[in-house]
C-alpha cells in the first residue's frame, strides 16, 4: 500500500530500553517515534521488541506525551511529504519501519542515520516545546 502525507519524526533516548544495542546509538538518538495529526486525532506509531504499536490518540493525551518527550530532551523533525511504503520488509527497527514510512530509500537502520537523511531531504527540527 502507497500512500502520500505527512509525518513528524520524535527522536529521543528511551530510559525503558536499556539493551545492548543502545551502545551504538548516538546520545539523544536512541528511539524514534512516529506522530501524524488526522482528523482532530494523532496517529501514534512506536516500534518496540513486542512490535508494532499504533494508536489513535486524543488532543488530551498528546499533550501529555508532549510532555513526557520535552522532559526526555526529544527532538521532533517534520518530514517532507513523500511516497510512503508501508511493506516493511528487513530489519524492523524503529528506524527501519519509520524510513519506510518517510519514504527514504536505503533504508536507515539507526536513529540518528534517519535523522539525517531526513534532513538531507529538506525537514526541519523543531521543539515540541512550541506546540
Amino acid at each position: 500500500m502507497v500512500l502520500k502525507s505527512s509525518w513528524i519524526a520524535v527522536f529521543y533516548d528511551d530510559d525503558r530500553d536499556k539493551g545492548w544495542h543502545t551502545y551504538f546509538n548516538r546520545k539523544g538518538f536512541g528511539h524514534v517515534l512516529m506522530l501524524s495529526p488526522r482528523l482532530g486525532h494523532w496517529i501514534v506509531i512506536d516500534i518496540t521488541k513486542a512490535g508494532i504499536r499504533t494508536d489513535l490518540v486524543t488532543d488530551k493525551k498528546i499533550k501529555i506525551l508532549f510532555r513526557y518527550l520535552t522532559m526526555q530532551k526529544a527532538i521532533a523533525v517534520q518530514a517532507p511529504e513523500a511516497t510512503t511504503d508501508y511493506c516493511v520488509v528487513g530489519r524492523l527497527t524503529c528506524a527501519a519501519i519509520a524510513s519506510r514510512i518517510f519514504g527514504i530509500k536505503p533504508v536507515c537502520i539507526r536513529p540518528y542515520r534517519l535523522f539525517c537523511a531526513l534532513r538531507k531531504n529538506g525537514a526541519t527540527p523543531f521543539s515540541l516545546k512550541e506546540n
